[in-house]
């Protein structure tokens, strides 16, 4: 409740408003049980995606105060004033991602040193991104991102619990992993456990020969 007020003061606002002033209460009854049904049930596989039923709440609210207030009410300066920040903060995302990179300097950079180092048919084990520095190699990343895999109903956990044991113990499956490649985000992935890791052979700063 306290995240709902802090954060979305402004949106509870509208919809006190929209119900006070169009008098259609059961419109508004109905919308608060489908808010309050989808705090307490999960309706997406990925608990980021559960957001969406919420802007789609949103939307739906701004339809209905189109619908009930009319245009050339006072109320809608109102309605500017509660929606401007997240206007702003929409525009500023929106601009923001014109200069974001899919791969940085650093990971070329790197990717380089990995096709110098690894053979064209190695699977390195890495961080699981669509993103990682190994898909700029051409060689076969051990495990992908995993919510591309499942979206492609693809059956990757036990492939997945084998990566996150990779830096504490050999690989075991019928199919390992040729480098393990630690970089920026693998320290993320294992926790910054680069000590663990380096009981495997290290080929140079980021790249370390698998046992099998």
């Amino acid at each position: 409740v306290l995240f709902w007020l802090v954060n979305c003061w402004a949106i509870f606002l509208i919809a006190f408003v929209l119900y006070w002033r169009s008098r259609q209460h059961l419109i508004f009854v109905f919308l608060l049980a489908l808010f309050i049904f989808g705090n307490f049930v999960k309706l997406s596989y990925w608990d980021w995606d559960q957001i969406k039923f919420f802007v789609a709440l949103y939307i739906l609210l701004l339809m209905l105060w189109q619908a009930f207030i009319p245009s050339r009410s006072k109320w809608n300066f109102l309605l500017l004033i509660l929606i401007g920040p997240a206007v702003i903060r929409t525009a500023l995302v929106y601009y923001e991602f014109n200069y974001s990179e899919m791969y940085d300097q650093r990971q070329i950079d790197e990717a380089k040193i990995l096709r110098e180092s690894t053979e064209p048919d190695a699977i390195i084990a890495a961080w699981p991104d669509h993103n990682s520095t190994v898909t700029l190699t051409g060689r076969k990343l051990f495990l992908g991102m995993p919510g591309t895999l499942w979206s492609h109903g693809v059956n990757y956990y036990e492939r997945e619990k084998v990566l996150k044991k990779l830096a504490y113990e050999d690989c075991q499956a019928e199919i390992c992993p040729d480098y393990i490649f630690w970089s920026r985000q693998e320290d993320y992935y294992w926790k910054k456990d680069i000590e663990a890791v380096k009981r495997y052979k290290q080929l140079n700063q980021h790249l370390y020969k698998a046992r099998k």
